[in-house]
């Protein structure tokens, strides 16, 4: 009975850990999308404040 306890508590404890590994990689690749779209937006709004610059 104890060592059934015990391997649940592991199973959930690797579960959680693995959630949250997952919740970190998602944030990290949130914040990369909105760098880029914001630098994006950035470089549009630098076309529009100066239209003769670039192509």
């Amino acid at each position: 009975m104890f060592k059934s306890i015990q391997l649940n508590n592991e199973i959930i404890g690797l579960t959680l850990m693995l959630l949250m590994v997952m919740a970190f990689i998602a944030g990290q690749a949130d914040a990369t999308i909105q760098d880029e779209v914001r630098a994006e937006a950035a470089a549009e709004a630098s076309q529009v404040a100066h239209p003769g610059n670039g192509s």
